[in-house]
């Protein structure tokens, strides 16, 4: 894949590693084995990718899981779908906590006392 902008050596070592299409998705782990670099770095890298340089780097957790630069519109639409889902997942869990009472002070006294009992129990 060309780019016409500035990447770093690192960008640029990173996304040469991710193929294109779904089917060919790379893991992480990989392009850091690859590339001798921490698979966080790698994870990190790829994030800027997307959020800074607008690179069009899908993911995908079932066989193959990995990145893949995104091909065409159906590869486009599954992406999204699974960010709405992921999105909607979290605002679900937030509202959840929110529903148990989970003002800042009620979480507090809750970590408190899961420590005591905690402590207690290994007595």
């Amino acid at each position: 894949m060309a780019l016409n902008f500035d990447l770093t050596k690192e960008e640029q070592a990173v996304i040469s590693q991710i193929t294109e299409g779904r089917l060919t998705a790379v893991s992480s782990r990989r392009i850091a084995l690859r590339l001798s670099m921490a698979e966080r770095r790698v994870r990190q890298i790829i994030r800027h990718l997307i959020d800074e340089h607008h690179c069009c780097i899908g993911s995908a957790t079932d066989d193959p899981a990995g990145f893949y630069l995104i091909t065409d519109p159906g590869e486009l639409a599954d992406v999204i779908g699974a960010l709405r889902h992921r999105g909607i997942s979290i605002l679900v869990r937030a509202r959840r906590y929110l529903s148990k009472g989970g003002s800042n002070s009620n979480l507090s006294v809750r970590r408190h006392n899961m420590i005591i009992s905690s402590r207690t129990e290994k007595q």
